[in-house]
């Protein structure tokens, strides 16, 4: 493939100024490589695309037109195909994970033989609840009920929010299945 010339800057700072006519010429002249790319390397080219060229256009700031650097051209395919390592990497640690939503919860005054089909009480909540370990107890009730975010969490706890994130994972999991909603 023939190298594709580095737009001048005056077409680069139209597009780092958010002009649409030349993110579209940035597009139109690397749009091809990278969805070659995509295509060959990600089972959802599209979404991998539009990830690719988000990153792409919030990170245009970050690359210096000059001689050292190499052209833009390759420092969208670096960004693509790091990009796409990335979502590999994801899906093969992280595989997709399709729990069942937890059922609807029974307002304390409600009709308790009204009963709707799925329908999780008050008091069985709370006991499943208690059956989690105090660490993962602690977390859930201060993320899903006092709306604590992970990073006010991750300070709280003195870990990264990358922990604080599958800990709440698990303890959901654990949740979930001590409410019977999945198999242990």
């Amino acid at each position: 493939m023939r190298p594709l010339p580095s737009p001048s800057p005056a077409p680069l700072a139209a597009a780092l100024a958010g002009d649409p006519d030349a993110r579209a010429a940035l597009l139109e002249a690397h749009g091809p490589r990278v969805w070659a790319l995509c295509r060959r390397l990600d089972p959802e080219p599209e979404d991998a695309y539009q990830d690719v060229w988000l990153c792409v256009c919030s990170e245009l700031h970050h690359f210096v037109p000059d001689d050292r650097r190499g052209s833009l051209g390759g420092w969208i395919q670096t960004i693509a195909a790091r990009r796409l390592v990335d979502r590999h990497r994801r899906r093969q640690v992280r595989p997709l994970f399709r729990a069942e939503p937890l059922p609807e919860l029974v307002a304390p005054d409600a009709d308790p033989t009204a009963g709707a089909e799925g329908a999780l009480s008050r008091a069985r909540l709370e006991q499943a609840l208690a059956a989690l370990p105090e660490a993962q107890r602690r977390l859930v009730v201060l993320h899903h009920v006092h709306e604590e975010g992970v990073d006010a969490l991750s300070a709280l706890e003195g870990v990264p929010v990358g922990t604080i994130k599958s800990r709440l994972s698990r303890a959901r999991a654990a949740l979930l299945r001590l409410l019977g909603g999945a198999p242990a």
